[in-house]
């Protein structure tokens, strides 16, 4: 083995010793998406659960499931935590080898040398991300799926300066693989092509090129999901389902646009400065929780100063670019290519996301990119110290100390989940209709074969008028169970019934088992139970005029609410929701703004943000909106 070949062997050991060194320290995550769909979206995957269950993980539950089905066997055939996260982190260890690899190609000197300092920091810089730490050895299925698209922008790298179209069709497959394994991969495919369209080639190759790449982008999608696109289809006449339902309208489904305000921005100015906000310590910037990020503002700075530099040496003006010319290195143009689909990719997510889950490739890419500039900017290496080292140690420090690297970090345990279910659960089948925000899909893969489950309200609440709803009751009649997750409040019969009296069921309180789920203290491995309560459900004892003023309740506030909608379209997305309510109070949850439009049992209409926990901004009466709407600047802000 020559000495190039060895560096290589001992560069991969120290990155996945490291790596997994991290993730084992980081440990367990019991988040919340890993609890609503992640496990959940392992068993339909091994078992096909599209027939037999409803929005049993809200509308996750139809997202094309594969990557998180090795999750799910190593979890379900008893692998340890510990195991599982370890293998889990050593597949997501492959981002960073790539990392390595791209930098090597990027980062070589004109006389055949490697620049190795630029490509260690491209590495750690990589590494050192907050998004990678929290999804290191984790459940998300954004850093594992980034591999085939690192992978792809590898082979369109490496290919360059003399494509060969089976590397660039390969690059495709890979891509269009993890598109269809995570849509939002999709901006990675169209935002490679400056690495196809600036290469050194004519423009008949260029455009062969493309297509080439196009063609085994759609392959790939095709492999990786059509056969899940085609069940969705058979099912819901939308391949996408719940996606893109605007062009399919699926009736089960809203037909509005869905799209996370979130993290969007605001105006011009909120796009510009987003590279800033990210420094900034807090949470619900460009994550969920705390995450603050260097690498996007110093590569904005860097950028700047290096197209200052660039045009003093080009219009040969200026002692500065005379004093320090750019040091010699192969690859200028390649380089460039990269910087400008990152920017381009970067442009795209701010637009459409601003979620940095959602761009974990580019992040990556986005750090060979600084390293590669700030190593290129001047052959001072004092200076290029003296930019490098503060950003790295910064970096590291702001990633270890300020950021939070698990949703709900959880103790080891002896298993993944532990669970005690009642014997009876364990052995009568039933129909879970579950009515918590968060759904409980977790729990379905340990109850009984022939069990399914609907989660009924939450993120999206399901109409109780649908056939494919209506047929699953039908299916389970005389064994449909409700459940709730509860925590230290006493447990009464309104607290199932008011989801349950638009299905014309109430529940039956002597029937009721408790499921628990024991989660451990992360450090001082103290127990504490999530108790999930599961009881019977009976036809609804209510007489004719009780249920005729249950719908006149229900139809007035449906209306008062789609009214609403019309006056403040901007805050009430997606538009058409299903409301849920008790013939007392009703609510509905717009998932698209976090808001949450309420009817109070007195009452007064209310709006609040969800995820900042605003405090309620009153509307007015449902009597008065009823009979007119107030003026939009009053109420909308």
């Amino acid at each position: 083995m020559d000495a190039r070949n060895w560096r290589r062997l001992w560069s991969y050991a120290l990155i996945v010793v490291a790596g997994l060194v991290t993730a084992l320290v980081l440990g367990k995550d019991f988040n919340w998406d890993s609890l609503s769909y992640h496990f959940y979206a392992g068993f339909s995957g091994v078992e096909n659960r599209l027939g037999a269950d409803y929005f049993a993980a809200s509308s996750q539950a139809y997202l094309t499931p594969y990557s998180h089905v090795p999750f799910y066997l190593m979890v379900k055939n008893g692998f340890a935590p510990q195991l599982v996260v370890a293998m889990l982190a050593l597949f997501h260890l492959l981002n960073l080898l790539i990392v390595y690899e791209i930098a090597i190609l990027i980062n070589k000197r004109q006389d055949g040398t490697v620049a190795w300092p630029a490509v260690w920091v491209a590495v750690f810089l990589a590494f050192c991300n907050p998004v990678f730490f929290l999804e290191l050895g984790n459940t998300f299925n954004e850093i594992s799926t980034s591999v085939p698209v690192l992978a792809g922008w590898y082979l369109l790298i490496r290919e360059f300066n003399a494509p060969r179209r089976s590397r660039i069709a390969l690059a495709g497959l890979l891509i269009g693989l993890a598109v269809a394994l995570k849509l939002t991969n999709l901006f990675f495919s169209v935002t490679a092509l400056p690495l196809l369209l600036l290469a050194p080639a004519s423009w008949k190759a260029r455009a062969q090129s493309v297509l080439v790449f196009a063609a085994a982008g759609l392959l790939g999608f095709l492999l990786g999901g059509g056969w899940w696109a085609w069940q969705l289809w058979d099912m819901f006449g939308n391949p996408f389902f719940p996606l893109f339902n605007q062009f399919f309208h699926a009736p089960e489904f809203t037909d509005a646009v869905l799209k996370h305000h979130r993290f969007l921005p605001d105006s011009v100015g909120d796009v510009l400065f987003k590279p800033f906000m990210m420094v900034m310590p807090g949470s619900g910037i460009h994550l969920e929780t705390m995450g603050p990020d260097m690498r996007y503002a110093a590569l904005v700075l860097l950028l700047g100063l290096f197209g200052l530099k660039y045009a003093f040496a080009s219009m040969q003006v200026g002692a500065w670019a005379r004093r320090d010319p750019f040091p010699p290195f192969q690859g200028g143009r390649v380089l460039l290519a990269l910087t400008l689909g990152v920017l381009l990719a970067w442009l795209v997510w701010v637009m459409s996301s601003g979620n940095s889950r959602y761009f974990l490739p580019m992040s990556s890419l986005a750090s060979v990119v600084l390293a590669s500039l700030l190593f290129r900017f001047s052959a001072q290496l004092r200076f290029v110290a003296y930019c490098t080292v503060p950003l790295v140690l910064l970096q590291a420090v702001t990633t270890v100390a300020t950021s939070e690297h698990r949703w709900t970090p959880a103790g080891w345990g002896q298993a993944w989940f532990e669970l005690d279910i009642p014997a009876q659960l364990q052995q009568e089948p039933a129909l879970y209709m579950h009515l918590n925000a968060q759904p409980a899909s977790f729990l379905l893969p340990y109850l009984p074969q022939g069990s399914s489950m609907i989660n009924v309200t939450g993120q999206y609440v399901v109409d109780e008028r649908s056939p494919k709803l209506q047929a699953l009751l039908a299916r389970h009649a005389g064994k449909v169970r409700v459940m709730r997750r509860f925590g230290g409040t006493e447990i009464e019969a309104k607290h199932f019934n008011y989801a349950l009296v638009r299905f014309g069921m109430e529940v039956d309180m002597a029937s009721c088992l408790d499921m628990k789920f024991l989660h451990r203290h992360p450090l001082t491995q103290v127990k504490r139970n999530a108790h999930f309560i599961s009881c019977k459900t009976r036809p609804l004892q209510w007489s004719d005029a009780e249920r005729d003023a249950f719908r006149a309740s229900q139809r007035r506030a449906n209306a008062v609410f789609d009214r609403l909608e019309t006056v403040c379209p901007h805050l009430f997305q997606p538009r058409g929701l299903v409301n849920e309510g008790d013939g007392k109070q009703y609510w509905r949850n717009y998932v698209n703004t976090d808001t949450v439009l309420q009817q109070y049992e007195s009452g007064l209409v209310t709006y609040r943000n969800v995820f900042v926990h605003t405090a309620d901004v009153a509307v007015g009466q449902i009597e008065a909106l009823e009979k007119a709407m107030p003026n939009k600047a009053a109420i909308c802000p």
